[in-house]
């Protein structure tokens, strides 16, 4: 994931770089359709149970989308579909994670899983999950000519699709730091949905997204509360 957004970066870089080059020549470039929207944020849990409280510190966010402005007619207004990769985070307060019980997942303390014990520093315990993301909006600018350099307002959604999730340890053992990754499903739902807005001028906005969906799936948390998500965080659209 942290590969997949260090290109997407990098593309972004290497454009801002080109369209400088351009400028100082004097030399006419076309111009690049879409945007690349890069987004961080903080993760929030709701209806989740004592034990799963989460430090939003350690809980972000980053989502890298392509995203395509088409205005309705000459108004104010604009359709922005977009389709990108969302990856969030959730960092929590108390040593646990998960372990997977007859196709369950469950809850416990991270001293009881195999592997741990009491005798070990726990410095991070989270669990990460990854999504290919299609964001929809409809925006509403204040100027009608030049969406680019204007106020705008928005409101939609987005639906997303799981292609990975893992949970992350990080502990010392005899004076060493150590990471322990243990990549799985853990029943984390497969689709998600939720609305989002955001407020914003020109390339920069402050965003706000509310999940629709359960974290996990069905009744495949055992023992737990299945918790929804909220997240909000700032953005910038490059090229």
């Amino acid at each position: 994931m942290k590969k997949l957004l260090l290109l997407f970066i990098g593309i972004a870089t290497l454009n801002h770089g080109w369209a400088q080059d351009d400028k100082k020549q004097s030399t006419p470039s076309p111009d690049f359709p879409g945007a690349l929207v890069l987004e961080y944020g903080l993760n929030y849990f709701y209806e989740n149970s004592y034990e799963m409280r989460t430090n939003p510190w350690k809980s972000a966010t980053i989502n890298a989308y392509y995203t395509y402005p088409v205005q309705l007619g000459e108004s104010r207004f604009a359709f922005v579909p977009g389709v990108g990769v969302g990856s969030e985070k959730f960092g929590f307060e108390d040593d646990v994670s998960f372990l997977d019980s007859a196709g369950l997942t469950v809850m416990k303390p991270i001293s009881e899983l195999a592997r741990f014990d009491d005798n070990m520093n726990f410095q991070l315990t989270q669990l990460a999950a990854n999504y290919i993301d299609i964001p929809l909006e409809f925006r509403v600018h204040s100027r009608k000519t030049d969406h680019k350099r204007s106020f705008f307002l928005a409101v939609g959604g987005k639906v997303g699709f799981l292609f990975d999730s893992k949970t992350k340890i990080k502990y010392q053992e005899f004076g060493k730091s150590k990471i322990y990754k243990d990549k799985y499903h853990w029943n984390i739902n497969t689709f998600r949905y939720g609305a989002m807005a955001r407020l914003g001028y020109g390339p920069f906005n402050a965003w706000v997204y509310v999940s629709g969906s359960k974290l996990f799936r069905g009744n495949k948390a055992f023992n737990m509360t299945n918790p929804t998500m909220w997240s909000w965080g700032i953005s910038l659209a490059t090229f």
